[in-house]
C-alpha cells in the first residue's frame, strides 16, 4: 500500500505544482490534464484508499489537501466538485484522534472564505473540513494536547465571530 500511496500522492503533488498559480506553463493539453488529475481522478482514488495509508502518508496527504484548499483552481470554483469534498471527508475520517489533534492548528489556520482577501467563487459550496470533524469533536480522546499551538488561530477566528456570518466555515 505504501507504493500506491506514494504514487497517488506524487500525482496530486505534481498536478498542483504544474497548475502553479493557475496559469499554464506546459501548454493547453498539459494544463487540462493537470486540472483533471487534481480535481477528480486522484482525489477520488485517495479518498477511497487513504484509510489504509500509514500515518506518514496521511500527513503528506493532509499537506496536499491544505495546498489544494488555497489553490486558485479550487478558489475559482473550477475544481470544486464532490471529489475534493470526498477527499477531505475521507482523509479526516481515516485519521485517528491523535492525528486530528496534531493537525488542529493547521485546520484552524485555514483561511475563511470571503475574509481577509480569501475570495472564492462559491462560498456556500466551499469545502469545510470541520464538517467532517463535527461528529467526532465530542468523542476525540484529548490526552492533554498542547493547546498553546491553538491560541493564535483561535484568536484570529474569534475576532470575526461576532461580526461575520460565515459560509460554511461557521463551525470553526
Amino acid at each position: 500500500m505504501d507504493n500506491v500511496a506514494s504514487i497517488l500522492l506524487n500525482c496530486l503533488r505534481l498536478a498542483l505544482t504544474a497548475l502553479g498559480d493557475g496559469t499554464s506553463q506546459n501548454g493547453e493539453a498539459g494544463h487540462a490534464f493537470s486540472v483533471r488529475v487534481a480535481e477528480t481522478v486522484v482525489p477520488d482514488l485517495l479518498a477511497a484508499l487513504c484509510f489504509r495509508f500509514s500515518s506518514k502518508d496521511r500527513n503528506r496527504l493532509f499537506d496536499l489537501v491544505v495546498q489544494a484548499y488555497t489553490h486558485p483552481l479550487f478558489r475559482r470554483g473550477i475544481g470544486l466538485d464532490d471529489s475534493f469534498k470526498r477527499l477531505v471527508k475521507g482523509l479526516i475520517s481515516s485519521m485517528p484522534d491523535q492525528e486530528i489533534l496534531d493537525q488542529m492548528p493547521a485546520l484552524l489556520r485555514l483561511p475563511i472564505p470571503q475574509v481577509d482577501g480569501f475570495d472564492v467563487s462559491y462560498p456556500s459550496e466551499w469545502v469545510e473540513p470541520f464538517e467532517a470533524i463535527q461528529g467526532r469533536l465530542e468523542d476525540l480522546s484529548i490526552a492533554t494536547p498542547d493547546s498553546s499551538l491553538w491560541q493564535q488561530p483561535i484568536s484570529q477566528l474569534s475576532k470575526y465571530w461576532k461580526t461575520l456570518v460565515r459560509w460554511p466555515g461557521h463551525m470553526r
